[in-house]
């Protein structure tokens, strides 16, 4: 049970369905644009049901939190009247982080010193098309180095297994 008072995150509007009813305040983030990839994966008529049914969500919405203003963009000009409940704020990095010694790290990993190095960092899903990137440095001669886990990473290590220059690393903790 939901407690009376208690604030609902969605991270997608499909999801703020099962909570139309309720007195809860309900916040979603649009992470990108939900109904134009219902479109292109299911076909367009499921991507018309979505649209209206996002619509719905986003109507019933009290805040809405977009992570760029390209997606709010977007969303405004598909349905302007959320105007005003929704805000932007990106997706940042954290100040923790910060620049590493070049040398100890390709050492660390097992990287030659002189060769071009790309690292993809985020979760291997569908939804992130790492199988593009993969099939992109297939063709270049530029190592690349994957960061991450998910439910795409085992189909991903095998497509590049005949790929010297692409190396998955498993996710890593930060210190």
């Amino acid at each position: 049970t939901i407690l009376k008072g208690t604030s609902i995150l969605v991270d997608r509007p499909d999801r703020i369905i099962p909570f139309l009813f309720r007195k809860n305040k309900l916040i979603c983030m649009l992470h990108g644009s939900h109904s134009k990839n219902v479109y292109q994966k299911k076909g367009k008529m499921l991507g018309f049901f979505y649209s209206i049914m996002e619509y719905i969500a986003l109507k019933r919405a009290d805040i809405i939190i977009s992570v760029s203003e390209e997606n709010k963009r977007y969303y405004l000009k598909r349905f302007p009247s959320i105007k005003n409940k929704i805000s932007v704020i990106p997706i940042g990095v954290n100040k923790v982080f910060k620049p590493m010694d070049k040398k100890k790290l390709r050492k660390k990993y097992g990287l030659n010193e002189k060769n071009k190095i790309a690292v993809y960092i985020g979760r291997l899903e569908k939804e992130k098309q790492v199988e593009k990137i993969i099939k992109v440095f297939s063709k270049i001669d530029t190592e690349l180095v994957i960061v991450g886990d998910g439910r795409e990473e085992e189909k991903l290590i095998r497509l590049s297994a005949n790929q010297k220059n692409i190396r998955f690393l498993g996710s890593l903790e930060y210190k």
